[in-house]
């Protein structure tokens, strides 16, 4: 994600005694605390043999989230090709392979669609916690055969991505400079998932989103796209968007032209 209010750390804990020794280096790398039972009503980075998931413990929490690139929709959608596909369009697809960085990697759903469409992304996390999730189901991902070659394009990177953007720390210039921050609650609105209630626990909301679409458009050689729900602003005025299913849309800018917005 961007530049956030940090809410809560989670504990780190293993799910059997033989995973404890992996899971304290873990929790030493992260500069976090391990505990063999974490306290009910907290967050929980846990070790399963199966992944690393983070997940609120207690009575009725919710389930646990983890980085899934072999998810059934995700790859149906990968294999059934992007000419329905808003995103695609927003990022300017097929009009030739795209180089992307991905300014708010998130869980990585959408950087890896674009990289299994056959983008070359460059996925940035600033949260230790959400970039030990995304190695480890990029790892997980590396080691499937059908999911290997969309692996191999995407590239995750620990780091702050504005200042990434504003010190061009990066090998090319991209193409497409793609952001999906983490949102507000807006009075009135109904409730989140609870996959993104776990998320905010842990990251708040986006602090400087308009200023990294801004430094955004300084870098990208072609457009910068960023993803809203259909009800909220736009950060920086668009030149135009592109509608997905439910409620999203992408703003986009492009900026190889006279459509440039400063």
């Amino acid at each position: 994600m961007a530049a956030s209010q940090t809410v809560e750390a989670p504990w780190v804990t293993s799910s059997t005694k033989e995973l404890e020794p992996q899971a304290r280096a873990l929790a030493e790398e992260l500069g976090l605390l391990y505990r063999d039972a974490p306290p009910p009503g907290g967050l929980c980075l846990e070790l399963t043999p199966e992944r690393l998931q983070l997940r609120m413990t207690g009575k009725g929490a919710a389930k646990p989230i983890w980085v899934n690139f072999a998810e059934f929709e995700l790859n149906r959608r990968i294999r059934s090709g992007y000419r329905k596909e808003a995103l695609a369009r927003a990022v300017g697809l097929p009009k030739g392979l795209r180089r992307v960085i991905d300014a708010t990697a998130g869980l990585g759903r959408d950087s890896f669609l674009l990289a299994g469409w056959g983008c070359e992304v460059v996925a940035y996390e600033r949260s230790p916690v959400m970039l030990a999730l995304l190695h480890d189901g990029w790892k997980r991902a590396c080691h499937i055969a059908a999911l290997a070659p969309a692996a191999e394009r995407l590239t995750i990177k620990k780091g702050d991505a504005g200042i990434a953007l504003q010190e061009r720390a990066f090998e090319a210039r991209p193409e497409v400079v793609y952001i999906d921050p983490m949102l507000g609650h807006l009075p009135g609105r109904a409730q989140v998932k609870k996959e993104m209630q776990i998320l905010r626990s842990l990251l708040g909301r986006d602090m400087d989103s308009e200023s990294l679409v801004r430094r955004a458009l300084a870098i990208a050689s072609q457009r910068v796209v960023v993803k809203r729900p259909l009800e909220e602003e736009s950060l920086v005025t668009p030149v135009f968007a592109e509608y997905g299913k439910g409620t999203v849309r992408f703003d986009m800018y492009r900026v190889n032209g006279n459509e440039n917005v400063s």
